[in-house]
């Protein structure tokens, strides 16, 4: 298919978009130094040239020149990517490795071994720290399922050159974890939003939600809902409730009694005694007696009565 074909109209858009893949990168820079003869020899010019007019050490030149050398393939920076997304869990295995090699050093190996097993049992199976460690082990299993997700989902979460959203990190809350997501040019919080109804299954979470910052756009944060505290059968304790048991029995009056349904005979006895005449009071009216109203004198269209006492 050609570059044309490609580029051309919506018939090559349909269904799955389509993506340059050029991978842009830092070794897009450093390659057209090392890719040619001439390249080379200019490079290896410039480099003797500045060791001999400014003194420099020729092993730290050297050094640099090898490191640029070998950053100018790509294969070196998607290793390197790798290794930081999966930081966790090289961070956890050389723990354990670590760890199991110094109690086998302690108690020998099939002792060190059995402490050790001994060890991580109790700390997964112990509430305060088993909780932790499986709050932290959901927030690294996210960051890896939403990268996958975004990367082979159908709707469109890449920019044209193929890149995906950074992942910042990812923290646990009462519901599930929170993954913020840096994204790159080209793209927006809403092509992350299309692609929550994918997000979900990815993380083997019930729901996914997305909270974009109104004072950069640039940042999103990706709700992963793993339970419902509300959906329990357990009743939500309130404050008010020791309060009312405090206040019960020793203060008296308007407020201090519970609430509680009126029944009809309660609405008979805080009826009126009597509607009839008898059952009735006579008010006492306080009020002042209405003044006269002088009578209105109108001559051939003209009021006269000011003029008449």
């Amino acid at each position: 298919m050609s570059k044309s074909t490609r580029r051309g109209g919506g018939a090559a858009r349909a269904g799955f978009e389509y993506f340059d893949r050029r991978q842009m990168g830092p070794w897009v820079l450093l390659r057209p130094l090392f890719r040619s003869w001439r390249a080379v020899v200019v490079v290896l010019t410039v480099t003797l040239v500045a060791t001999v007019m400014l003194h420099l050490n020729p092993y730290v030149t050297g050094g640099v020149l090898v490191v640029l050398f070998i950053a100018s393939f790509a294969v070196v920076w998607k290793t390197f990517g790798l290794l930081i997304r999966a930081r966790a869990v090289l961070v956890v295995i050389g723990l354990l490795v670590a760890g199991n090699w110094w109690l086998k050093s302690l108690f020998g190996d099939l002792a060190g071994n059995v402490v050790m097993l001994v060890l991580v049992i109790g700390l997964t199976t112990f509430p305060p720290t088993g909780r932790y460690l499986f709050a932290r082990f959901w927030c690294v299993v996210d960051r890896h399922r939403i990268r996958a997700c975004l990367k082979v989902c159908k709707v469109r979460t890449m920019n044209l050159d193929g890149a995906l959203p950074f992942m910042l990190w990812a923290r646990p809350t009462k519901t599930g974890e929170r993954v913020w997501l840096w994204v790159r040019a080209g793209a927006s919080g809403e092509d992350i939003r299309a692609a929550l109804e994918y997000i979900a299954p990815a993380c083997f979470a019930r729901d996914a939600r997305v909270q974009e910052i109104r004072k950069l756009s640039t940042v999103v944060a990706v709700e992963i809902i793993r339970r419902d505290p509300l959906s329990s059968g357990d009743a939500v304790t309130s404050p008010l409730a020791k309060l009312t048991e405090l206040v019960k029995g020793r203060v008296k009056g308007e407020g201090t009694e519970a609430i509680r349904a009126s029944s009809v005979a309660d609405v008979i006895a805080t009826e009126p005694a009597s509607a009839t005449p008898e059952g009735r009071k006579v008010r006492k009216t306080t009020s002042t007696p209405a003044e006269p109203v002088t009578p209105t004198v109108v001559v051939s269209g003209e009021d006269l009565s000011d003029y008449i006492d």
